[in-house]
Protein backbone atom coordinates (compact mmCIF):
# COMPACT_ATOMS: atom_id res chain seq x y z
CA UNK A 1 0.00 0.00 0.00
CA UNK A 2 1.63 2.90 -1.06
CA UNK A 3 -0.12 6.76 0.61
CA UNK A 4 -0.04 10.10 -1.76
CA UNK A 5 -0.59 13.12 -0.20
CA UNK A 6 -1.33 15.74 -2.96
CA UNK A 7 -0.15 18.77 -2.04
CA UNK A 8 -0.22 22.36 -3.89
CA UNK A 9 -2.01 25.87 -4.20
CA UNK A 10 -5.57 26.25 -4.55
CA UNK A 11 -6.66 25.81 -8.43
CA UNK A 12 -3.83 23.80 -8.79
CA UNK A 13 -6.20 20.92 -9.30
CA UNK A 14 -5.58 18.59 -6.48
CA UNK A 15 -9.35 17.23 -6.29
CA UNK A 16 -9.67 16.85 -10.16
CA UNK A 17 -6.41 14.98 -10.13
CA UNK A 18 -7.33 12.42 -7.40
CA UNK A 19 -10.77 12.08 -9.39
CA UNK A 20 -9.30 11.17 -12.69
CA UNK A 21 -6.36 9.24 -11.21
CA UNK A 22 -8.67 6.59 -9.35
CA UNK A 23 -10.32 6.53 -12.28
CA UNK A 24 -8.06 5.71 -14.41
CA UNK A 25 -6.19 3.06 -11.39
CA UNK A 26 -9.81 1.51 -11.61
CA UNK A 27 -9.48 0.68 -15.21
CA UNK A 28 -5.85 -0.99 -14.45
CA UNK A 29 -7.61 -3.01 -11.97
CA UNK A 30 -5.91 -1.15 -9.22
CA UNK A 31 -7.97 0.44 -6.16
CA UNK A 32 -7.40 3.49 -5.13
CA UNK A 33 -9.21 4.98 -1.45
CA UNK A 34 -9.93 8.66 -1.77
CA UNK A 35 -9.07 10.50 1.73
CA UNK A 36 -11.05 14.31 1.87
CA UNK A 37 -9.19 16.11 4.81
CA UNK A 38 -10.54 19.34 3.54
CA UNK A 39 -13.39 20.56 5.74
CA UNK A 40 -13.78 23.72 3.76
CA UNK A 41 -14.79 21.49 0.41
CA UNK A 42 -18.38 22.60 -0.94
CA UNK A 43 -17.87 20.02 -3.91
CA UNK A 44 -16.09 17.39 -4.62
CA UNK A 45 -15.58 15.19 -8.10
CA UNK A 46 -14.97 12.53 -6.59
CA UNK A 47 -16.52 10.13 -3.73
CA UNK A 48 -15.18 10.05 -0.88
CA UNK A 49 -14.33 6.93 1.23
CA UNK A 50 -13.03 9.03 4.21
CA UNK A 51 -14.91 12.49 4.37
CA UNK A 52 -13.14 14.60 7.07
CA UNK A 53 -16.63 16.79 6.80
CA UNK A 54 -18.58 13.92 8.97
CA UNK A 55 -16.82 14.96 11.60
CA UNK A 56 -17.10 18.46 11.23
CA UNK A 57 -17.48 21.20 8.36
CA UNK A 58 -15.34 24.41 7.98
CA UNK A 59 -18.69 26.75 8.63
CA UNK A 60 -19.58 24.66 11.93
CA UNK A 61 -16.23 25.35 13.34
CA UNK A 62 -16.61 29.16 12.52
CA UNK A 63 -19.93 29.27 14.35
CA UNK A 64 -18.53 26.86 17.29
CA UNK A 65 -15.16 29.15 17.94
CA UNK A 66 -16.44 32.19 16.06
CA UNK A 67 -13.60 32.86 14.32
CA UNK A 68 -12.51 33.42 10.17
CA UNK A 69 -12.35 30.99 7.82
CA UNK A 70 -8.74 30.85 7.39
CA UNK A 71 -8.32 31.02 11.34
CA UNK A 72 -11.21 27.63 10.98
CA UNK A 73 -9.05 26.01 8.25
CA UNK A 74 -6.03 25.62 10.91
CA UNK A 75 -8.50 24.88 13.65
CA UNK A 76 -9.61 21.73 11.39
CA UNK A 77 -6.38 20.05 11.92
CA UNK A 78 -5.65 20.54 15.52
CA UNK A 79 -9.37 19.10 15.79
CA UNK A 80 -7.57 16.56 13.72
CA UNK A 81 -5.44 16.15 15.52
CA UNK A 82 -7.09 15.62 19.18
CA UNK A 83 -9.09 12.73 17.09
CA UNK A 84 -6.11 11.53 15.25
CA UNK A 85 -6.69 7.93 17.21
CA UNK A 86 -10.19 7.44 16.24
CA UNK A 87 -9.56 8.79 12.66
CA UNK A 88 -6.35 6.12 12.14
CA UNK A 89 -8.87 3.75 13.26
CA UNK A 90 -11.43 4.59 10.54
CA UNK A 91 -8.14 4.85 8.04
CA UNK A 92 -6.82 1.83 8.91
CA UNK A 93 -10.75 -0.49 7.90
CA UNK A 94 -10.03 1.09 4.00
CA UNK A 95 -7.95 -1.54 2.13
CA UNK A 96 -6.48 -0.47 -0.86
CA UNK A 97 -3.31 -0.94 -2.97
CA UNK A 98 -2.95 3.27 -3.35
CA UNK A 99 -4.30 5.92 -0.68
CA UNK A 100 -4.88 9.22 -2.55
CA UNK A 101 -5.02 12.33 0.23
CA UNK A 102 -6.80 15.67 -0.72
CA UNK A 103 -5.88 18.51 1.32
CA UNK A 104 -6.55 22.17 1.68
CA UNK A 105 -4.51 24.29 -1.01
CA UNK A 106 -3.07 26.49 2.16
CA UNK A 107 0.67 25.46 2.92
CA UNK A 108 0.68 27.18 6.18
CA UNK A 109 -1.38 24.41 7.81
CA UNK A 110 1.48 21.91 7.29
CA UNK A 111 4.76 24.26 8.11
CA UNK A 112 2.55 26.39 10.73
CA UNK A 113 0.15 23.92 12.48
CA UNK A 114 -1.15 20.14 12.69
CA UNK A 115 -1.43 19.48 8.97
CA UNK A 116 2.20 17.41 9.31
CA UNK A 117 0.34 14.98 11.61
CA UNK A 118 -1.87 13.61 9.00
CA UNK A 119 1.73 11.30 8.75
CA UNK A 120 1.09 10.15 11.43
CA UNK A 121 -2.36 8.54 10.33
CA UNK A 122 -0.82 7.10 7.50
CA UNK A 123 2.56 5.86 8.77
CA UNK A 124 5.91 7.76 7.27
CA UNK A 125 7.18 4.33 5.60
CA UNK A 126 4.56 4.05 2.79
CA UNK A 127 3.74 7.92 2.27
CA UNK A 128 5.01 10.38 0.15
CA UNK A 129 3.23 13.91 -1.12
CA UNK A 130 3.46 15.32 -4.83
CA UNK A 131 3.84 18.74 -4.61
CA UNK A 132 1.43 20.03 -7.59
CA UNK A 133 2.70 22.68 -9.80
CA UNK A 134 0.05 24.27 -12.10
CA UNK A 135 1.14 24.27 -15.75
CA UNK A 136 -0.65 27.77 -16.30
CA UNK A 137 1.66 30.04 -14.19
CA UNK A 138 2.77 32.70 -16.16
CA UNK A 139 6.67 33.69 -15.37
CA UNK A 140 10.20 31.63 -14.32
CA UNK A 141 10.17 33.50 -10.88
CA UNK A 142 6.76 31.70 -9.97
CA UNK A 143 8.30 28.54 -10.93
CA UNK A 144 11.00 29.28 -8.19
CA UNK A 145 8.50 30.86 -5.42
CA UNK A 146 6.70 27.03 -5.73
CA UNK A 147 9.76 25.01 -5.61
CA UNK A 148 10.67 27.09 -2.44
CA UNK A 149 6.77 25.71 -1.30
CA UNK A 150 7.62 22.49 -1.85
CA UNK A 151 10.98 22.36 -0.06
CA UNK A 152 8.98 24.26 2.86
CA UNK A 153 6.51 21.06 2.87
CA UNK A 154 9.30 18.31 2.65
CA UNK A 155 11.24 19.60 5.30
CA UNK A 156 8.09 20.04 7.67
CA UNK A 157 7.03 16.76 6.95
CA UNK A 158 9.76 14.72 6.36
CA UNK A 159 8.82 12.13 4.20
CA UNK A 160 9.62 12.26 0.10
CA UNK A 161 7.99 15.43 -1.94
CA UNK A 162 7.73 15.33 -5.72
CA UNK A 163 7.02 18.24 -7.62
CA UNK A 164 4.40 17.12 -10.74
CA UNK A 165 3.20 19.84 -12.80
CA UNK A 166 -0.16 19.84 -13.16
CA UNK A 167 -2.85 20.97 -16.07
CA UNK A 168 -0.18 19.65 -18.81
CA UNK A 169 -2.45 20.65 -21.58
CA UNK A 170 -2.59 24.36 -20.33
CA UNK A 171 1.17 24.75 -20.33
CA UNK A 172 2.64 28.12 -20.62
CA UNK A 173 6.81 27.79 -20.11
CA UNK A 174 8.80 24.98 -20.99
CA UNK A 175 9.31 23.30 -17.65
CA UNK A 176 12.15 21.42 -18.85
CA UNK A 177 14.45 24.19 -17.64
CA UNK A 178 13.40 22.49 -13.83
CA UNK A 179 16.07 19.84 -15.05
CA UNK A 180 19.15 22.35 -16.04
CA UNK A 181 20.00 24.87 -13.01
CA UNK A 182 22.13 27.04 -15.47
CA UNK A 183 19.53 27.46 -17.86
CA UNK A 184 17.31 28.59 -15.24
CA UNK A 185 19.52 31.18 -13.74
CA UNK A 186 20.00 32.73 -17.19
CA UNK A 187 15.97 33.73 -17.17
CA UNK A 188 15.99 35.04 -14.05
CA UNK A 189 19.09 36.96 -14.88
CA UNK A 190 16.42 39.00 -17.67
CA UNK A 191 14.48 40.12 -14.32
CA UNK A 192 14.33 43.41 -14.37
CA UNK A 193 14.25 44.38 -10.54
CA UNK A 194 17.66 44.08 -9.11
CA UNK A 195 17.03 42.62 -5.31
CA UNK A 196 13.83 39.99 -6.80
CA UNK A 197 16.15 39.20 -9.17
CA UNK A 198 18.92 38.49 -6.84
CA UNK A 199 17.33 36.89 -4.27
CA UNK A 200 15.56 34.72 -7.03
CA UNK A 201 18.68 33.38 -8.24
CA UNK A 202 20.30 32.31 -4.68
CA UNK A 203 17.27 30.39 -4.17
CA UNK A 204 18.32 28.13 -7.04
CA UNK A 205 20.99 27.15 -4.66
CA UNK A 206 18.07 25.67 -2.30
CA UNK A 207 16.31 23.67 -4.66
CA UNK A 208 18.63 22.63 -6.66
CA UNK A 209 19.53 18.94 -5.36
CA UNK A 210 15.67 18.45 -5.25
CA UNK A 211 15.00 18.67 -8.81
CA UNK A 212 14.00 15.89 -10.43
CA UNK A 213 15.84 13.80 -12.80
CA UNK A 214 12.73 13.51 -14.56
CA UNK A 215 10.11 15.86 -15.35
CA UNK A 216 6.69 14.73 -14.60
CA UNK A 217 3.75 16.58 -16.10
CA UNK A 218 0.00 15.51 -16.04
CA UNK A 219 -3.25 16.29 -16.92
CA UNK A 220 -6.52 15.28 -15.96
CA UNK A 221 -8.52 15.88 -19.12
CA UNK A 222 -5.80 13.92 -21.37
CA UNK A 223 -4.55 11.62 -18.47
CA UNK A 224 -1.09 12.09 -19.91
CA UNK A 225 1.31 11.37 -16.64
CA UNK A 226 -0.84 8.95 -14.99
CA UNK A 227 1.90 6.14 -16.07
CA UNK A 228 4.55 7.95 -14.65
CA UNK A 229 2.77 8.91 -11.33
CA UNK A 230 1.79 5.37 -10.64
CA UNK A 231 5.68 4.23 -11.79
CA UNK A 232 7.01 6.80 -9.31
CA UNK A 233 4.54 5.54 -6.13
CA UNK A 234 6.10 2.13 -6.74
CA UNK A 235 9.99 3.47 -7.52
CA UNK A 236 10.26 6.35 -4.93
CA UNK A 237 10.41 3.51 -1.92
CA UNK A 238 13.27 1.28 -3.52
CA UNK A 239 16.55 2.29 -4.30
CA UNK A 240 16.02 0.77 -8.37
CA UNK A 241 14.10 4.04 -9.87
CA UNK A 242 15.62 7.66 -10.88
CA UNK A 243 13.17 10.13 -9.36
Amino acid sequence: MVNIILLGIAGSGKSTLISKFSEWLKEKDLKASKFNFDCAADYLPYIPDFDIRKYFTLEKIMNKYKIGPNAALLKSFELISERKEEIKSEVEKIKSEINLIDVPGQLEIFIFSKGYELIDIFGKNKTFAIYLIPADISSISEIVLVQLLSLAARIKLEVPVINVISKADLSRINFEILNNPRKLKKELEKMSLGLEKEIAINSIKLVKNLLSKRIIKVSSITCEGFQDLLDISYEIFCSCGEI
